[in-house]
């Protein structure tokens, strides 16, 4: 995605709807803004264009490396919560014109392995998109990964039967 970014601190969760943010500053994304290590959560916001060519198609978000659990609003309304951050979020939705993304990112709650230790700067540890974004489209019926497994045992009794 190469639209423009903005991110701050979160404020107030706002209940059922999207938390608040008392200022939004630009950041880069993907990326872990030094201006907000050592806080959190921190929420990350952008807006988009439709990517569909035709309303015949489904528009498609794959978040990769949200650091650690992410809350994903879209145009106001939660489309899902996601954790941990080292498994992509793949997200279908149906976009307006114009679409307004939010993602809010916050350090783990329990376990933080190596980011909760002194070992690693908390400039590293920054809760955000560490990895990537993309919003794209596809078709309504899209076979994104198949695999197959050969069963050795049946084919092993067959070709010994036939002997």
């Amino acid at each position: 995605m190469t639209e423009e970014w903005t991110g701050g601190i979160v404020t107030d969760r706002g209940g059922d709807g999207p938390p608040t943010v008392a200022e939004w500053e630009p950041v880069s994304v993907p990326g872990r803004p030094p201006a907000f290590a050592g806080a959190g959560p921190i929420a990350y916001r952008t807006r988009f264009p439709d990517p569909r060519d035709d309303e015949t198609e489904r528009a498609m978000l794959e978040l990769r490396g949200a650091y650690d659990r992410a809350e994903i609003w879209l145009n106001g309304t939660r489309l899902a919560t996601h954790e941990p951050h080292f498994v992509p979020a793949s997200l279908e939705f149906d976009p307006r014109p114009a679409n307004e993304l939010i993602v809010v990112c916050e350090r783990p709650e329990s376990f933080a392995g190596i980011y909760g230790t002194d070992a690693v700067p908390d400039r590293l540890g920054t809760p955000g998109i560490w990895w990537s974004l993309e919003v794209e489209s596809r078709p309504r019926t899209l076979l994104r990964q198949f695999q197959a497994r050969p069963r050795l045992g049946a084919a092993r009794d067959a070709s010994a039967s036939a002997a």
